[in-house]
């Protein structure tokens, strides 16, 4: 029995991922295609399942990016340094460039 609750603790596991990721994918998809109601719609589904994941956080702030909405891009990038998100992702990633001249956005690049 204890394996048969196991395997489905495994099963349920990998089927939040799916959804999270999914959910995830589609915030951004419907962001870039400018559909601000259905991304922060499938973003809000993603969050439920897991607020503080930093992959998802950076998948907000894209969101957000997407949106020109500069001040909740740069909270969402420094939750995602304090959770732990490479610098070099946050820096290199194409879709943040306007933010490079940030005084926030170059501190938030500095802290470990």
């Amino acid at each position: 029995m204890r394996g048969t609750t196991s395997l489905s603790g495994e099963v349920y596991t990998a089927s939040v991922d799916r959804n999270l990721s999914g959910h995830a994918f589609m915030a951004v998809r419907q962001a870039m295609l400018g559909k601000k109601d259905l991304s922060f719609a499938a973003l809000n589904r993603a969050l439920r399942l897991a607020r503080e994941d930093p992959s998802l956080i950076f998948d907000a702030a894209l969101v957000h990016i997407q949106f020109d909405d500069r001040d909740d891009t740069l909270r969402l990038l420094a939750k995602c340094r304090v959770n732990g998100f490479p610098q070099a992702k946050i820096r290199d990633y194409p879709n943040f460039q306007t933010l490079h001249s940030d005084p926030k956005f170059q501190q938030l690049l500095r802290t470990r």
